[in-house]
């Protein structure tokens, strides 16, 4: 009987270690891409008066402003988001 017990508890420990390491390979962590800075005259892809700053890149796609051409300088833009009433006719 105890031969049972001790075959059952080296089979539960098997188990264990085995669904252990499973679950360790499923959720081992996920190293985020390292953001890469361009130097600081970074590039303007453009057209005639609005573009875009590139200032570096993550996972191959470019990051940056959108920026806006006026008296020959690049300037940053902001959104702004008014609030209108609806009016139903």
């Amino acid at each position: 009987m105890q031969r049972w017990i001790a075959l059952w508890l080296a089979s539960l420990a098997v188990v264990a270690g085995f669904t252990s390491a499973l679950m360790r390979a499923q959720a081992a962590p996920q190293v985020p891409a390292p953001y890469t800075q361009q130097p600081p005259a970074a590039r303007i892809v453009s057209g005639p008066d609005i573009g875009f700053r590139v200032e570096g890149t993550r996972d191959g796609r470019a990051l940056g402003t959108l920026v806006v051409r006026i008296d020959g300088k690049w300037i940053e833009t902001a959104a702004s988001v008014v609030p209108k009433r609806v009016t139903v006719r």
